[in-house]
């Protein structure tokens, strides 16, 4: 019997030819000096930065996987969240709340906007356009009691959110 323990090394590096970044794994077993192994094993991998990992051994050996040289792995891909600002005006509200946001992209993407009392209940839900955001969506709110609201709009990657007041007059 035998000790051996496996250490990863982790590089990053810029490729000049190409511009491209790659992460160089190098796999090496290493193993005690009274150990039977005759031979250390040594392996490179490269992921290159593209959001998912290939890793290829040169020699068509994967112990772990099965393929033939070649192992890709299907990653989740994440977007980053876009918080948006709304302004939401006037506030305190008596009859009608003009709601805008300040984006300058996408502005094609559907959103929903919806309004919610303070025990949760959905009391207005619309989709409109991060273009009609822009330019400043209306909202009547006249039938609602005094009290505080609150404003969320959701979309695919998306989230913006604005608490009100509502006061009658």
């Amino acid at each position: 019997m035998y000790k051996c323990f496996a250490i990863a090394f982790l590089f990053f590096r810029t490729l000049l030819l190409y511009g491209q970044r790659q992460f160089v794994f190098q796999w090496t077993n290493l193993c005690s000096a009274n150990s039977q192994l005759v031979a250390t094993h040594s392996y490179s991998f490269l992921a290159f930065s593209n959001g998912c990992i290939r890793i290829e051994n040169g020699l068509g050996i994967w112990k772990e996987f099965p393929s033939q040289g070649t192992f890709t792995y299907p990653c989740v891909q994440t977007r980053e969240q876009l918080k948006l600002q709304l302004h939401l005006y006037p506030n305190p509200v008596t009859t009608i709340a003009t709601i805008r946001a300040s984006i300058y992209s996408d502005l094609e993407r559907v959103v929903t906007l919806s309004i919610m009392d303070e025990v949760g209940r959905l009391l207005v839900q619309k989709k409109c356009t991060l273009y009609n955001l822009q330019q400043g969506v209306s909202v009547p709110v006249d039938y609602f009691m005094s009290g505080i609201y609150f404003l969320t709009v959701t979309g695919d990657a998306i989230s913006g959110f604005k608490k009100f007041v509502k006061i009658t007059k």
